[in-house]
């Protein structure tokens, strides 16, 4: 360790390295402190998603029913589970607490792509903090928005990067058991199975769906047998006529009057609805538009893997938690933090100097401009809405979809045999 020490002291380039290093925690901490205040001081006046979600797991730890006032279709009773662990303190202490977890989860998303990207890159290990540093300024958007409600999509992003760190190292076990919990916590995270079944990973599937299973019925302990039961099906019920678009809520988020909804099928609804076109035909062709890009990526990603996980996986499971939100009934601008992973790699390919072609570059470019500068902070409010009217931000996630997948020439191949781990190097 000392000569380690002594090392970093005498290379101007660790110097340097170093610095770096602190001047952007310092300028993080400083953001995050600054985002906590002003979070803060709005919820004395006014409730969140946080709020509803405390109140779930009040619900839980009370044994009354979960789902009396319309919160049947976005959490299963696991997820009530999680959340009664913060709601049985005080409010304002659970959301600290909430929090700083998210944060933590976002650190160590950053640290796991770091070992999957850089690891096995030579041109890349000392550059990981630029890296990071350049995805957490393209993602600021959706960060910033998921933490105003206490960061539960960073804690969702942090299971499911962990489960494609423990498939990329060999451990199907660990991999099954954190895509399990994340598709426990919500549901979309469950897209990860019928992948691996169409990638012909059966252990790594087996493992997903047992871990999901047990997850889920965990609440069976305190909620007992019967009532668990009821839970479920009337859950599983709320959820299918809300994908059905046979309900209420499904009427209402689907509809003409949403401009929130980022989801790919109510996006294409209400622009062809905007534009005219008979609400029954547009629902036809948001739901065609739908399968024609499941249908697209299914094809993309057809060919197995070989006997281990090569570089391809992280890169295509990066475009799954893209395709999770846009096939998503609702996607709301928090749930865009599932786009990190692909950020990452993205940023990774222009660090290291690979070829763009005008496509991806045109892409990024519209990206950046409709997912970072005009924001409601330059726009303000009124404007802002007008413009998600147009649902750019489906359009984003397409846009960055496409420069993922199609951006394959630099990818380097994953070297299993040096464990590079979530080791720091010596000069990082």
């Amino acid at each position: 360790m000392a000569g380690v020490r002594f090392k970093a002291m005498g290379n101007p380039r660790c110097r340097q390295s170093d610095r770096y290093r602190r001047a952007v925690c310092a300028g993080a901490a400083l953001l995050l402190a600054i985002d906590l205040i002003v979070v803060s001081a709005r919820r004395i006046h006014q409730s969140g998603d946080f709020d509803v979600s405390m109140e779930f797991g009040r619900r839980f730890l009370a044994g009354t029913h979960l789902y009396r006032g319309g919160l049947h279709f976005p959490y299963l009773p696991a997820a009530a589970m999680f959340f009664s662990m913060f709601s049985a303190i005080p409010k304002p202490l659970a959301f600290l607490l909430f929090y700083s977890i998210a944060v933590a989860g976002l650190w160590l998303t950053l640290r796991m792509l770091a070992a999957m990207v850089c690891g096995a890159a030579a041109d890349l290990r000392d550059r990981t903090w630029l890296i990071a540093t350049l995805t957490l300024l393209l993602a600021a958007h959706y960060i910033i928005r998921d933490l105003d409600d206490g960061g539960p999509n960073l804690i969702l992003l942090a299971l499911a990067t962990a489960g494609m760190y423990y498939a990329w190292a060999g451990c199907e076990v660990g991999a099954g058991g954190c895509l399990g919990a994340a598709a426990a916590l919500k549901t979309t995270a469950a897209i990860f199975i019928p992948f691996l079944l169409w990638k012909r990973r059966w252990r790594l599937a087996a493992w997903t769906t047992a871990a999901a299973g047990l997850w889920m019925a965990l609440p069976m302990v305190r909620m007992g047998v019967p009532n668990w039961w009821l839970h479920q099906r009337e859950w599983a019920a709320s959820a299918a006529g809300f994908a059905a678009g046979a309900n209420a809520a499904a009427a209402r988020y689907y509809g003409a009057g949403n401009t929130s909804n980022q989801a790919l099928r109510p996006a294409v609804v209400y622009l062809l609805a905007r534009a005219g076109l008979v609400p029954t035909r547009a629902a036809i062709a948001g739901a065609l538009a739908a399968a024609l890009l499941l249908a697209a990526f299914c094809l993309f990603t057809a060919p197995p893997y070989g006997p281990r996980l090569e570089g391809r996986w992280l890169r295509e499971a990066s475009g799954l938690l893209i395709m999770s939100v846009l096939l998503s009934p609702v996607t709301w601008i928090q749930h865009l933090v599932l786009a990190i992973p692909a950020l990452y790699l993205i940023v990774a390919d222009y660090v290291a100097c690979r070829e763009f072609g005008i496509f991806s570059r045109a892409a990024l470019s519209l990206y950046v401009i409709f997912a970072l500068v005009l924001n409601r902070g330059l726009l303000g409010k009124a404007r802002y809405d007008n413009l998600l009217g147009w649902h750019v931000q489906t359009w984003c996630m397409i846009l960055l979809l496409g420069v993922l997948l199609a951006h394959r020439n630099g990818e380097a191949a994953t070297d299993h045999s040096s464990p590079c781990a979530l080791r720091r190097p010596v000069c990082d």
